[in-house]
């Protein structure tokens, strides 16, 4: 069976893996009422999981 990295496509480069963990972490601290956070590093503008967030079709409950 293969592992959670090899089948997710977001998890296999571990350079892009560490930017997600970094910005949902910020985020959430954010969100949690965290202040005081350096502001991100400028990031290469680049496809990430959020961007196809708004692409799916969301489930009706039938």
């Amino acid at each position: 069976m293969a592992s959670l990295a090899e089948q997710n496509r977001y998890l296999r480069d571990p350079v892009v893996r560490r930017q997600m963990l970094e910005e949902d972490a910020r985020q959430s601290s954010i969100f949690e009422g965290a202040t005081g956070l350096k502001p991100p590093a400028p990031q290469p503008e680049s496809k990430t999981h959020r961007s196809i967030v708004f692409r799916k079709k969301s489930v009706k409950a039938s």
